[in-house]
């Protein structure tokens, strides 16, 4: 295994790209490995970095320093940098991740500079990380007042970006003139940084291949809304993935009737507004998932009824759901795999439409319910045992009204699961439930049950995600340079 051909072993490492520990591990099989493994982690330095280790991390960036810039910062800005440490490599050429502002970090770890003295600081580091020798594919821009002027090479940098998330910034334009080739692109503005608003329009139409595009609009320049819409519209072809609040959405209505190939649509409604502006009248016919947060249920069910029976993930975060909203989707969903749905009732007519819901939805393989008011816990699982389709094995029950529980329901339930396949489990129950705790375990240990989390807090875990979040645990060694000047020099 330590002999494996290096390209084999690269492929191997970039699966363990997002498992710091391993690689970490990995660093220390031979100098083959090591030279390997390393670019893999330094791909992205800033992600699961701990507050306390940025230090450690920076002081790597600065090392980076030659004798010549750091002999002009001491003679004509008296800045006296501590002591490079050895390297054993260039870490800052095998980033691909750039976070702007987390340049203003690394300056601001540096012992005793003058406030004065910073942007002269702040232009070094930047020249570091922006040159003729890097190639970022992820940028986060958020705010920039880097003089780009003064770094050469920044055409080249940025040229062959991937990802933007950023605000409204003048950079935008130069960027717009640099970078052709951004797949996807996040935005967000509020009423505190609504201005520049050009560059976001210009950078849009320049792209050659937009398939992503998430937009905040909070509370900004009205007067974007149009230009923003016609520039989506020139992506008709390749746009896929949109994620847009609610007051913009209202606002290119007409636009979006353009944007046929979208297959993945969120829609966020951060102020709770109630006005929907016929937004149910828009059609996609190739939709696959579908995201929402407090649109209405007329909204949603015009919405679903449009999507031509494509829908295969469908996410609703809304307290007025009625039976009608369930109907829609049975009737227009048949290829639907994922359901996240609040209940705010459990009349007859409600457990009728979901058992309908589960007889024509046959693919239906994970179920999120968030109930919302007094519910009968019984009927609810007497429905899923009657009419889940063989496929559905994966649950989350979230609630904030257990008292009216039933432990011999839900012992009824798992009783009569038995014959299907072992399912996933994730509930909110207080910590105090130790019968039900106790009975679930039971069903734990007989297979019934392959997995249950609880947990308190229902927004740790992602919609369709039935596996607990990897715990980011900090690495036994301070930082990778600890690793480097140890352990490499012995491989």
């Amino acid at each position: 295994m330590a002999n494996l051909n290096k390209d084999a072993l690269l492929l191997i490492l970039e699966e363990l790209q997002y498992d710091k520990n391993s690689l970490y591990s990995c660093l220390l099989v031979n100098k083959i490995w090591c030279e390997t493994t390393v670019p893999i982690l330094w791909k992205n330095p800033w992600k699961d970095l701990p507050r306390g280790k940025e230090k450690s991390q920076s002081n790597v960036f600065v090392s980076h320093l030659s004798n010549e810039v750091r002999e002009k910062l001491k003679r004509e800005h008296g800045i006296i940098l501590p002591k490079a440490m050895k390297l054993s490599f260039n870490y800052i050429s095998f980033c691909r991740y750039l976070e702007l502002y987390r340049l203003d970090r690394i300056t601001f770890t540096i012992k005793d500079i003058k406030k004065s003295k910073i942007p002269f600081m702040k232009l070094e580091i930047a020249r570091l990380f922006i040159n003729r020798n890097t190639r970022f594919t992820h940028l986060y821009l958020h705010q920039c007042d880097l003089q780009t002027n003064l770094i050469p090479g920044i055409e080249i940098c940025f040229s062959k970006l991937k990802f933007l998330r950023s605000q409204p910034s003048n950079f935008l334009c130069e960027l717009s003139e640099i970078s052709e080739s951004i797949e996807e692109i996040e935005f967000y503005i509020t009423e505190y940084n609504n201005k520049d608003n050009y560059g976001i329009t210009k950078l849009i139409e320049a792209q050659k291949n937009l398939n992503y595009f998430s937009f905040t609009y909070g509370k900004g320049d009205k007067s974007l809304c149009k230009t923003l819409g016609d520039s989506l519209i020139k992506h008709a072809s390749t746009l896929q993935y949109l994620k847009i609040d609610l007051e913009l959405i209202t606002k290119i209505t007409k636009s979006l009737s353009y944007l046929l190939n979208l297959s993945n649509l969120e829609i966020i409604n951060p102020n709770n507004q109630r006005a929907w502006y016929h937004i149910e009248n828009v059609s996609f016919p190739f939709l696959k998932f579908l995201k929402t947060q407090q649109v209405s249920t007329k909204s949603l069910i015009g919405l679903i009824e449009n999507t031509k029976g494509h829908l295969m993930e469908l996410c609703i975060d809304y307290e007025d759901n009625d039976e009608n909203l369930i109907q829609a989707i049975y009737k227009n969903c048949p290829k639907l795999k994922y359901l996240k749905l609040s209940i705010t009732n459990s009349s007859i007519r409600s457990i009728k439409e979901l058992d309908n819901l589960l007889i024509n939805c046959q693919y239906l393989n994970g179920l999120v319910i968030y109930i919302r008011k007094n519910f009968d816990w019984d009927n609810f699982f007497k429905s899923l045992i009657k009419s889940s389709p063989n496929s559905l094995l994966k649950f989350k029950l979230f609630s904030s009204i257990w008292d009216n529980y039933s432990p011999e329901s839900l012992k009824l339930f798992f009783d009569n699961w038995k014959s299907r396949h072992p399912m996933l489990l994730h509930t909110n129950l207080p910590n105090n439930e130790k019968e039900i705790f106790d009975l679930i375990k039971k069903y734990v240990a007989e297979g019934i049950i392959i997995k249950h989390e609880n947990v308190s807090d229902r927004t740790i875990f992602e919609d369709f995600e039935w596996t607990y979040p990897t715990q980011k645990s900090v690495s036994k060694f301070e930082s990778l340079e600890t690793i480097d000047s140890k352990q490499i020099t012995d491989l």
